[in-house]
């Protein structure tokens, strides 16, 4: 268990690395027995670890662990990819093709993965007034088409050259960390929430209302809330988004991404 909970941790010690080095050897036995043998899992975890001695239970928990980092790190290197294509010019669209995933999943990696986001622009120096004018506004336009879940994330213009613009970075980016940091009041929340869902109330369901009950703040980093409902499954994502634009403008949480899920409560016989 000690061995395993390194193994989990990333110690990188040697004792690290003799232990991936044997989860990777096991993983690659396993799929061969399975693909091969066309043993069960299970089978070939009791016959890889006969074969190194190892209890068939520890065997198990080994290659689990080792697929799990596995899975992490590949996930992990391909949203670095995909940061890495948008800042070259890919747009979201051609991104998406490549990974065979949606543009909104593009914007959604890039918002989540990013974690306080600022966008600047050097060698504002070497353009003149107009230059500089229209560069800014392609900005904000690119900004604000890309990546709506960050809506409001400042645009820094630098120049290297004079030195121009870095006191205004460093400003931008603690606001957009005290606002990533930012944790909001339950009390206020639910005002809030009541108020929200006066103004524009949810669809119905089947000719039924449906009532958000309660709402809270179980994370910050980036701002993340839950809002329960009887009957959560049926608010559409339109109404999210209504609440997340909401949450952004009464808060002022600017330019970080906004997380809010609706939960059914806990006794599903209840009716509202």
């Amino acid at each position: 268990n000690e061995h395993l909970n390194q193994f989990r941790d990333n110690k990188a010690d040697s004792a690290f690395q003799k232990w991936h080095a044997m989860a990777e050897v096991a993983d690659i036995r396993v799929r061969q027995l399975m693909q091969k043998e066309n043993l069960s899992f299970p089978q070939a975890i009791s016959v890889t670890a006969k074969e190194n001695h190892f209890p068939p239970s520890s065997m198990r928990a080994l290659v689990t662990v080792y697929r799990e980092k596995s899975k992490e790190e590949n996930k992990h290197a391909r949203n670095v990819e995909i940061i890495r294509l948008y800042f070259k010019g890919m747009s979201d669209r051609d991104i998406g093709r490549k990974y065979n995933i949606a543009p909104r999943t593009v914007q959604r990696i890039l918002a989540e993965h990013k974690d306080i986001i600022k966008f600047t622009r050097n060698k504002i120096a070497t353009k003149n007034p107009e230059q500089k004018q229209e560069t800014r506004k392609k900005l904000d336009e690119m900004v604000t088409r890309l990546l709506p879940q960050i809506r409001g994330v400042p645009v820094v213009t630098l120049s290297a050259l004079e030195g121009k613009g870095l006191d205004k970075l460093i400003q931008a980016a603690c606001e957009i960390h005290d606002i990533w940091n930012n944790r909001l009041p339950t009390a206020k929340l639910n005002k809030w929430l009541a108020d929200a869902t006066a103004d524009h109330p949810p669809p119905a369901d089947r000719g039924r209302n449906v009532r958000l009950r309660y709402m809270t703040q179980p994370n910050a980093r980036p701002p993340s809330f839950v809002v329960f409902s009887q009957r959560a499954s049926s608010v559409p994502e339109s109404y999210i988004r209504y609440l997340i634009n909401g949450l952004r403008e009464q808060f002022k949480l600017k330019g970080v991404p906004i997380r809010l899920k609706i939960r059914s409560r806990n006794n599903p016989y209840v009716e509202d």
